[in-house]
This record gives C-alpha cells, structure tokens and sequence, in this order.
C-alpha cells in the first residue's frame, strides 16, 4: 500500500499571535497528535482521537499543519462521540479543504490476523529549544502488523477512559502522539482504506514459568514466577465513527 500522506497529518494547537496566512512555524504552534480524512457521501470527514484536541486553546485554535508545503489549516471546533475516544469535523464537498486526499472505509470488520498498517506523527522524548520555548521531535513514521484480538469496551472499562465499542489489538504500541491516526488494510487492490482508528495501547503480563511449593496445611505458595509482557496497542473499529457520520 501507498503510504496515504495527503490524507493524514499533524494535529496542532495554533497560537493567536500566528497570523492565519503565515506558514507554519514550530514557535508559533503545540504539536499533539495525528488525523486524517475519509471521503462518505457528500462530506469529507476530519478524524482524530478526543483526547487529542479536546484541550483548552484560548485565544488559539486547533487544526493541522501540511508539511509538504508547510502551511498551516484550522477550522471551527469538532464534534466528540458521547462516550468513545473519538473526535471529527465534518466539510462539505464543496467546502472541504483542498489540500486533502481523503481516504476511504473498509467495508468490513477486521478479523484476527488481518495485516494492518498505521502512518502518522508520533513525538519522541527529544525536545529542542524554539525562541525560548521547549518543542517537541515530531517524527513521521510507519508502521505494520496484524490484529492479535478484539475486545468490547466491558473488556477496556476501567482501562482507557473513553473505550470504544470495539476495539482491535494490534501488533505495534501506539507512541505518544499516533493517537488519531488511522488503522489501514489493503482494500483488494492495493490501495489503503481505514479499518479502524489508533488511539492507545494495553500492556498484559502473561505467566510462563513459576515454581510453586506445598505448606504442611495444603496451601499452595508460589515461590517463583516469570511473565511475558506484552504491550499492545489499540485501535477502535469503526462502529463508533459511522454513527456519527451516517
């Protein structure tokens, strides 16, 4: 699959002394996370995670930076799912922006074992100083793997805080600022279509070794134990998006 880079971007908090037609500058704007665009119906459709944009702005606002011709693009404010992690801003055809590819959505659920790829922006522990302020490394990365299992947001209750529906557990961790990024799967022909959304992961430690011995009153001790640890990361399918959307 292509990688789908006029589809997905950056998400960014503009600050208000950043004029609306001046190029992007990292002084003058927060990197925090990632989204992209599908096509439905009439509309093109902004997503991104909630927790990536539901933030106080002040005089500010939130939007996206292109950096292939480093400019910069925001809009009014988004509309969030009632309980799931999710956030969108919805355009008409018409009134959509035009740098967009959008993407499209799979016409399926995904099932165990599914190849799956991800792209976005995730940042890395590396900061460097922007007229006095400390900005953070945005990289542009890749990734690919496959599906592991599903779980139901009964599963992920008391785990992420606004849980999905469904949710994909996928072979790759979500680094800080993936969030919002889209799951990807070939549609057949070679060409990328959204699965799923990214937005956090789930570690699980599995036993595979211990050593256990028996007291004299027949409770069993364990003396010893050796786990796995797993971290998965987390992607919603995409029932919470279409009931937004359709």
């Amino acid at each position: 699959m292509d990688v789908p880079r006029r589809a997905v971007f950056p998400v960014l908090r503009f600050h208000r002394t950043s004029p609306p037609e001046e190029q992007l500058r990292s002084r003058n704007a927060d990197f925090l996370g990632t989204g992209f665009f599908v096509e439905r119906g009439e509309e093109i459709v902004f997503v991104t995670a909630r927790h990536v944009v539901d933030i106080e702005v002040g005089d500010g606002a939130v939007g996206v930076g292109d950096l292939v011709d480093n400019t910069k693009h925001a809009w009014g404010g988004f509309d969030y799912h009632p309980t799931a992690d999710l956030a969108i801003a919805a355009f008409r055809r018409a009134m959509a922006p035009t740098f967009a590819v959008p993407l499209r959505l799979h016409d399926r659920r995904l099932e165990l074992g599914d190849e799956v790829e991800s792209y976005g922006f995730p940042f890395s522990g590396e900061k460097r100083r922007v007229d006095g302020h400390d900005k953070v490394r945005i990289e542009e990365l890749f990734f690919r793997g496959h599906v592991h299992t599903e779980w139901s947001a009964d599963d992920l209750e008391g785990l992420v805080r606004r849980p999905f529906s469904r949710s994909y557990a996928v072979s790759f961790s979500c680094p800080a600022g993936l969030s919002g990024s889209p799951l990807l799967i070939d549609d057949g022909s070679g060409r990328a279509a959204v699965g799923g959304v990214v937005y956090g992961n789930r570690t699980i430690d599995f036993p595979v070794r211990s050593s256990e011995e028996i007291s004299e009153s027949g409770v069993i001790t364990r003396v010893h134990e050796v786990v796995d640890r797993h971290r998965f990361g987390l992607a919603a399918d995409l029932a919470d998006l279409l009931s937004m959307i359709d």
